[in-house]
């Protein structure tokens, strides 16, 4: 169920696409990572925590379905700094940045000719630090444009993400076991994209 059903749908109509056109060992990529996703996906649903090596993959094989889904115009990059150390031993709750890669390809970058997308990991101050940043349409034009349209896409980010983190915190017993913070960016004050930073307080060793 965590899955878009019209996301699957539209993965297998394109991966039969590649296959007729591009042949088998092209279809092979995505098929492996399809396999992957899914699989994962039904694992992560199942596991409180799961590591960052696991999350990285797992946004890994998902911006590649999505960038064949966008005919691959999408230019997108998963970064990990070296304050990060072994991502086998860092943990982190699963399905907390996918949402957002979803809301910035969706309603950000899908109208763009231009489509650009980074994931950042660092650890900054006993926190892992991740931000996902786009140079789409902005929030308020996104808004808009979902408005208008007949069936909305209704986006889970910034309703049951967020109630996670509230369910987080309480039961650490503070707002700063995880921190969010959304910005609207801008250049020559026309909205250039949108930068969402997600702070892991991770535990004392």
């Amino acid at each position: 169920a965590q899955m878009n059903p019209h996301f699957v749908f539209n993965i297998l109509n394109n991966m039969q696409s590649v296959l007729i056109l591009k042949g088998e060992a092209e279809a092979n990529k995505y098929f492996g990572a399809f396999s992957k996703l899914f699989r994962q996906t039904l694992d992560i649903s199942r596991q409180e925590l799961i590591t960052l090596k696991s999350e990285i993959e797992y946004l890994n094989n998902y911006l590649l379905l999505n960038n064949l889904q966008l005919n691959n115009e999408l230019e997108y990059s998963v970064n990990v700094q070296n304050s990060v150390g072994d991502t086998s031993t860092i943990f982190l709750p699963g399905m907390l940045i996918q949402p957002f890669v979803e809301n910035a390809i969706l309603h950000g970058l899908s109208q763009k000719q231009d489509k650009k997308l980074t994931i950042n990991f660092s650890m900054e101050e006993g926190y892992l630090v991740v931000i996902v940043e786009d140079n789409g349409i902005g929030r308020t034009m996104a808004t808009e444009n979902t408005l208008h349209k007949k069936e909305a896409h209704k986006s889970w980010a910034t309703t049951i993400v967020n109630e996670r983190i509230n369910i987080m915190n309480y039961r650490h017993n503070t707002t700063k076991a995880v921190i969010l913070k959304i910005d609207d960016l801008e250049k020559n004050g026309n909205p250039c994209g949108t930068r969402v930073t997600l702070k892991l307080q991770q535990p004392m060793e």
